[in-house]
Protein backbone atom coordinates (compact mmCIF):
# COMPACT_ATOMS: atom_id res chain seq x y z
CA UNK A 1 0.00 0.00 0.00
CA UNK A 2 2.79 2.26 0.82
CA UNK A 3 4.22 1.65 -2.64
CA UNK A 4 0.90 2.63 -4.18
CA UNK A 5 0.76 5.85 -2.21
CA UNK A 6 4.28 6.74 -3.35
CA UNK A 7 3.30 5.98 -6.93
CA UNK A 8 0.21 8.22 -6.64
CA UNK A 9 2.28 11.03 -5.18
CA UNK A 10 4.76 10.72 -8.04
CA UNK A 11 1.89 10.81 -10.50
CA UNK A 12 0.38 13.85 -8.77
CA UNK A 13 3.73 15.68 -8.87
CA UNK A 14 4.08 14.88 -12.58
CA UNK A 15 0.54 16.14 -13.23
CA UNK A 16 1.19 19.36 -11.30
CA UNK A 17 4.46 19.91 -13.19
CA UNK A 18 2.69 19.24 -16.50
CA UNK A 19 -0.05 21.68 -15.53
CA UNK A 20 2.50 24.40 -14.64
CA UNK A 21 4.46 23.75 -17.87
CA UNK A 22 1.25 23.79 -19.91
CA UNK A 23 0.12 27.10 -18.37
CA UNK A 24 3.54 28.61 -18.96
CA UNK A 25 3.63 27.40 -22.57
CA UNK A 26 0.06 28.65 -23.13
CA UNK A 27 1.02 32.10 -21.83
CA UNK A 28 4.10 32.21 -24.07
CA UNK A 29 2.07 31.16 -27.14
CA UNK A 30 -0.59 33.74 -26.32
CA UNK A 31 2.01 36.53 -26.23
CA UNK A 32 3.63 35.30 -29.46
CA UNK A 33 0.23 35.19 -31.21
CA UNK A 34 -0.63 38.70 -29.99
CA UNK A 35 2.70 40.02 -31.31
CA UNK A 36 2.32 38.24 -34.69
CA UNK A 37 -1.25 39.49 -35.06
CA UNK A 38 -0.15 43.06 -34.37
CA UNK A 39 2.77 42.68 -36.81
CA UNK A 40 0.43 41.31 -39.50
CA UNK A 41 -1.97 44.23 -38.97
CA UNK A 42 0.91 46.72 -39.40
CA UNK A 43 2.05 45.02 -42.62
CA UNK A 44 -1.50 45.05 -44.01
CA UNK A 45 -1.90 48.75 -43.14
CA UNK A 46 1.35 49.49 -44.98
CA UNK A 47 0.24 47.52 -48.05
CA UNK A 48 -3.14 49.27 -48.05
CA UNK A 49 -1.42 52.66 -47.82
CA UNK A 50 0.85 51.78 -50.76
CA UNK A 51 -2.11 50.59 -52.82
CA UNK A 52 -4.11 53.74 -52.04
CA UNK A 53 -1.14 55.95 -52.98
CA UNK A 54 -0.95 54.45 -56.49
CA UNK A 55 -2.82 56.47 -59.05
CA UNK A 56 -4.96 55.06 -61.81
CA UNK A 57 -4.81 57.23 -64.90
CA UNK A 58 -6.42 56.38 -68.25
CA UNK A 59 -8.20 58.35 -70.93
CA UNK A 60 -9.59 57.92 -74.39
CA UNK A 61 -11.05 60.68 -76.54
CA UNK A 62 -12.18 61.13 -80.13
CA UNK A 63 -12.66 64.05 -82.50
CA UNK A 64 -16.40 64.41 -82.90
CA UNK A 65 -16.13 67.16 -85.50
CA UNK A 66 -13.92 67.48 -88.58
CA UNK A 67 -10.96 69.65 -87.66
CA UNK A 68 -8.74 72.15 -89.34
CA UNK A 69 -5.49 72.95 -87.60
CA UNK A 70 -4.68 76.25 -89.26
CA UNK A 71 -1.28 77.00 -87.72
CA UNK A 72 1.71 74.73 -87.33
CA UNK A 73 2.40 72.87 -84.09
CA UNK A 74 -1.10 73.32 -82.75
CA UNK A 75 -2.80 70.43 -80.90
CA UNK A 76 -5.76 68.54 -82.25
CA UNK A 77 -8.78 68.71 -79.96
CA UNK A 78 -10.48 65.43 -79.16
CA UNK A 79 -13.69 66.80 -77.69
CA UNK A 80 -15.65 63.55 -77.32
CA UNK A 81 -14.28 62.00 -74.12
CA UNK A 82 -14.87 58.25 -73.89
CA UNK A 83 -13.17 57.82 -70.53
CA UNK A 84 -11.06 60.10 -68.35
CA UNK A 85 -10.04 58.24 -65.19
CA UNK A 86 -7.96 60.65 -63.13
CA UNK A 87 -9.24 63.69 -65.11
CA UNK A 88 -5.85 64.29 -66.72
CA UNK A 89 -7.14 64.91 -70.28
CA UNK A 90 -8.53 68.36 -71.10
CA UNK A 91 -11.02 68.07 -73.97
CA UNK A 92 -11.05 71.83 -74.66
CA UNK A 93 -7.29 72.17 -75.15
CA UNK A 94 -6.45 68.65 -76.39
CA UNK A 95 -3.77 68.39 -73.70
CA UNK A 96 -3.08 65.50 -71.36
CA UNK A 97 -1.33 66.73 -68.19
CA UNK A 98 0.41 63.97 -66.21
CA UNK A 99 -0.98 63.98 -62.66
CA UNK A 100 1.87 61.79 -61.36
CA UNK A 101 5.37 60.90 -62.49
CA UNK A 102 5.58 57.53 -64.20
CA UNK A 103 5.69 55.49 -67.38
CA UNK A 104 2.77 56.09 -69.74
CA UNK A 105 1.49 54.70 -73.04
CA UNK A 106 -0.09 57.00 -75.65
CA UNK A 107 -1.80 56.13 -78.90
CA UNK A 108 -3.31 58.25 -81.66
CA UNK A 109 -5.08 57.36 -84.87
CA UNK A 110 -6.00 60.01 -87.44
CA UNK A 111 -8.22 59.75 -90.53
CA UNK A 112 -7.56 62.21 -93.34
CA UNK A 113 -10.29 64.04 -95.21
CA UNK A 114 -11.02 62.58 -98.66
CA UNK A 115 -8.22 63.48 -101.06
CA UNK A 116 -6.11 65.19 -98.36
CA UNK A 117 -2.80 64.31 -96.74
CA UNK A 118 -1.53 65.17 -93.30
CA UNK A 119 1.41 64.97 -90.92
CA UNK A 120 1.03 64.75 -87.16
CA UNK A 121 3.03 63.82 -84.09
CA UNK A 122 2.70 62.94 -80.43
CA UNK A 123 4.59 65.53 -78.38
CA UNK A 124 5.69 65.80 -74.77
CA UNK A 125 6.05 69.41 -73.65
CA UNK A 126 6.16 70.38 -77.35
CA UNK A 127 8.99 67.96 -78.15
CA UNK A 128 8.19 65.45 -80.91
CA UNK A 129 8.31 61.82 -79.71
CA UNK A 130 6.79 59.94 -82.69
CA UNK A 131 5.42 61.05 -86.06
CA UNK A 132 2.68 59.86 -88.39
CA UNK A 133 1.98 60.69 -92.04
CA UNK A 134 -0.77 59.88 -94.51
CA UNK A 135 -0.93 60.73 -98.23
CA UNK A 136 -4.64 60.55 -98.87
CA UNK A 137 -4.31 62.77 -101.93
CA UNK A 138 -4.37 60.02 -104.57
CA UNK A 139 -7.92 60.62 -105.69
CA UNK A 140 -11.01 60.85 -103.49
CA UNK A 141 -9.90 58.40 -100.84
CA UNK A 142 -9.42 58.63 -97.12
CA UNK A 143 -6.18 57.66 -95.42
CA UNK A 144 -5.46 56.68 -91.81
CA UNK A 145 -2.25 56.78 -89.83
CA UNK A 146 -1.62 55.74 -86.24
CA UNK A 147 1.25 55.83 -83.82
CA UNK A 148 2.01 54.91 -80.23
CA UNK A 149 4.69 55.83 -77.72
CA UNK A 150 5.77 54.68 -74.28
CA UNK A 151 7.24 57.62 -72.40
CA UNK A 152 8.43 58.51 -68.93
CA UNK A 153 6.76 61.67 -67.65
CA UNK A 154 7.12 63.92 -64.67
CA UNK A 155 4.01 65.21 -62.95
CA UNK A 156 2.86 68.29 -64.91
CA UNK A 157 4.30 67.21 -68.29
CA UNK A 158 1.95 67.91 -71.19
CA UNK A 159 1.24 65.40 -73.97
CA UNK A 160 -0.66 66.30 -77.13
CA UNK A 161 -1.16 65.30 -80.75
CA UNK A 162 -0.06 68.15 -83.00
CA UNK A 163 0.44 68.92 -86.67
CA UNK A 164 3.53 70.76 -87.97
CA UNK A 165 1.44 72.55 -90.62
CA UNK A 166 -2.11 73.45 -91.60
CA UNK A 167 -4.16 70.27 -91.93
CA UNK A 168 -7.76 69.02 -92.14
CA UNK A 169 -8.74 65.73 -90.53
CA UNK A 170 -11.91 63.69 -90.27
CA UNK A 171 -14.05 63.70 -87.12
CA UNK A 172 -17.03 61.41 -86.49
CA UNK A 173 -14.87 59.63 -83.84
CA UNK A 174 -12.45 58.20 -86.46
CA UNK A 175 -9.64 60.39 -85.12
CA UNK A 176 -8.64 59.39 -81.57
CA UNK A 177 -6.13 59.98 -78.76
CA UNK A 178 -5.70 57.63 -75.78
CA UNK A 179 -3.26 57.03 -72.96
CA UNK A 180 -2.76 55.37 -69.63
CA UNK A 181 -0.30 55.05 -66.75
CA UNK A 182 1.68 51.80 -66.71
CA UNK A 183 3.72 52.38 -63.56
CA UNK A 184 3.87 55.25 -61.14
CA UNK A 185 7.30 56.35 -59.91
CA UNK A 186 7.76 56.47 -56.14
Amino acid sequence: MEQMEIEMMNQREKMEKFSRDYASMRDILFVVMENKTAEFARVMEGLNAIEKSRSIVAFSAAAKNHQTVSAGNQPFVFESVITNVGNAYNYTSGHFVAPVSGTYVFYSSILSMAGASFEAYIAVNGSIKVRMHESGNNGPRYGMASQSAIVELNAGDVVSVNSPSSVKVHGNTYTTFSGFLIRQFQ
